[in-house]
């Protein structure tokens, strides 16, 4: 018996116990009240038919000295870096929150001064351009999980009456409707207006799982234009009011395949 208190005595002391001391288990965190932390790091795998590479952007946590990472976002990016560009994104949607301010940005995985390109391209053709969340900074609950939405691979670069009004409004309706009711958001880029280190593109795209419709957002003014379609539209959206700048489809296997997604995007990795 004395023996027995000393081992259990030995495993307290060396935190091999499975309920261990926190205040013996801080290491370097993100906050001071806080041992988790936001990272981006490459999973191993492709995407868009060997196009892309993935990245798995989460919260890494330290417990007792043992990491364990939360994936939240997968991102597929252009895996040559050259144009710099991500296809598309896909996250969680269980929420979401109308509290989400601004963060800094990151610029991880991507390469040169990001934010200098964005400052130069402002203004591109006579367009405005933003920053535009590709995850959406407010479709998650929490300060930590918000930052993980400020690397520069989860945007791109958006036409401002576009990323300021119509997709900002259309974002807020899918979050009212999945409140209480899990949604997995594909979210991506299609196209290109530039030739450059980072690409503008044509348009952006939206699919809300499990329905088989996508939305799609055109990417400048297209006022003039109004015969250019991604796809055929319907006639009738669940989110908006279909314009010549914001159309949906159905998500047939063709245009799968032009948004850079191939089947086993919409089923598998959905285990967050």
């Amino acid at each position: 018996m004395l023996l027995l208190r000393l081992i259990l005595f030995l495993m307290l002391i060396l935190n091999f116990s499975t309920g261990c001391n926190p205040s013996r288990c801080r290491v370097a965190r993100a906050t001071p009240d806080d041992d988790s932390e936001i990272i981006a790091r490459e999973s191993g795998r492709t995407c868009n038919k060997g196009k892309g590479v993935k990245i798995a952007i989460g919260i890494q946590t330290v417990h007792c000295n043992v990491l364990s990472f939360t994936r939240k976002i997968d991102v597929c990016v252009n895996n040559k870096r050259n144009p710099q560009q991500t296809y598309w994104v896909k996250h969680k949607l269980e929420k979401g929150t109308t509290r989400c301010p601004s963060q800094s940005w990151k610029s991880d995985f991507l390469q040169g001064n990001v934010n200098e390109f964005y400052k130069n391209h402002r203004n591109f053709e006579g367009d405005t351009y933003d920053k535009g969340h590709l995850a959406p900074k407010c479709d998650f609950e929490t300060e930590l999980e918000q930052r993980m939405t400020f690397y520069y691979i989860n945007a791109a670069p958006q036409w401002a009456p576009v990323n300021q009004r119509i997709w900002k409004y259309f974002e807020q309706g899918v979050r009212r409707q999945a409140t209480g009711n899990q949604r997995y958001i594909i979210t991506g880029t299609v196209g290109s207006r530039n030739n450059d280190v980072i690409n503008i593109p044509k348009y952006f795209f939206k699919i809300v799982l499990p329905e088989r419709v996508v939305y799609i957002g055109v990417n400048y003014n297209n006022a003039l234009n109004e015969n250019v379609k991604l796809c055929q539209p319907l006639n009738t959206c669940d989110y908006i009011s279909p314009t010549t700048q914001m159309y949906c489809c159905d998500l047939d296997n063709d245009l799968l395949e032009e948004l850079g997604l191939e089947q086993r995007d919409l089923f598998n990795d959905l285990d967050y």
